[in-house]
């Protein structure tokens, strides 16, 4: 029964947003392109030449709609879409006019409040204060993870399609329907973009798509691993292995800003796969390394859920 029904909704929930995700994307290079509403050449963007960043606006919509198509499977997260629409726009309107980093962390702050204050939260320590604290940092790292290692071509959209099929493997394995229907919604989505945002990229997901496709695992990983089977440690175990890359580089790059006088919002070449380019690898090798590192952590992410 779970076979059958799982495969349906992995049919069902993934075709469709897909082709929303493949048809926005393509629609906002086109309107970019018409409006010369694009972004030249940076130093830690390696592009080599003007290039749209409004591939959020795709990844927004083409979540958005399959959210109202389905309204019997979220009838009870319709207070989502309040957070989501907040986080989206805040990345909306840095794309356009650079927003502070205090400005765009209040944002983060507030939106993570509003799903604590909601109910989205770890229950795994028996104590609720450890648990809301937990899930706040939680939600601001993952947040700012996939901001980060949006830096190379195809990065940060395949991770968060992997990250999607993972969550929805452990929604299978727990029956958890709610997580199972948003996570490959989630992955859908990232996959029509990473078909034009993959080296030499025709489109950016900007600051609008990454603090999005955060905001939407933080709470999906919220779900999926808030149960009585959940502990504390294994909790941490599973979400390091599952979201290794940009937990990592997160990592990495904190430890190497602090170590260098740097501030740690300070944009720079200074993230693993900078690094790996750095050491010889092409973009492509790196963006193809990353994958298959992510890809044997979720692996063994879902061998060792077998034994716990």
């Amino acid at each position: 029964m779970v076979n059958t029904s799982y495969l349906q909704i992995f049919l069902k929930f993934f075709l469709i947003p897909l082709f929303f995700s493949l048809f926005f994307t393509w629609t906002s290079i086109k309107i970019s392109k018409k409006f010369n509403i694009l972004v030249e050449q940076k130093k830690d963007r390696w592009h080599k030449r003007p290039i749209s960043n409004l591939g959020g606006i795709g990844i927004f919509l083409s979540f958005l709609i399959p959210f109202f198509l389905y309204q019997g499977e979220f009838k009870n997260n319709y207070y989502l879409l309040l957070p989501l629409f907040l986080i989206f726009a805040m990345g909306l309107l840095d794309d356009f006019i650079n927003l502070k980093p205090y400005t765009k962390l209040i944002f983060q702050i507030a939106v993570a409040f509003f799903l604590i204050y909601k109910g989205c939260f770890f229950s795994v320590s028996g104590s609720k204060l450890l648990d809301f604290a937990l899930s706040f940092v939680w939600i601001l790292v993952i947040i700012n993870a996939f901001n980060l290692i949006d830096n190379i071509d195809g990065l940060s959209a395949g991770i968060a399609f992997i990250c999607g099929l993972s969550l929805f493997s452990f929604s299978i394995l727990q029956n958890n329907s709610s997580g199972a229907f948003i996570s490959i919604i989630l992955g859908a989505c990232a996959f029509g973009f990473l078909l034009f945002n993959f080296s030499p990229a025709k489109i950016f997901m900007g600051n609008s798509g990454s603090y999005f496709i955060g905001t939407l695992f933080g709470i999906i990983s919220i779900r999926v691993f808030s149960n009585n089977k959940t502990q504390i440690f294994p909790l941490i175990l599973f979400l390091s292995l599952i979201f290794f890359v940009p937990v990592f580089d997160t990592l990495f790059v904190f430890l190497r800003r602090i170590s260098s006088h740097k501030l740690f919002y300070q944009g720079g070449c200074d993230h693993i796969s900078h690094t790996l380019v750095d050491l010889g690898l092409s973009e492509k090798k790196t963006v193809f390394l990353l994958y298959a590192v992510n890809f044997t952590c979720v692996a063994l992410a879902l061998s060792i859920n077998f034994f716990i």
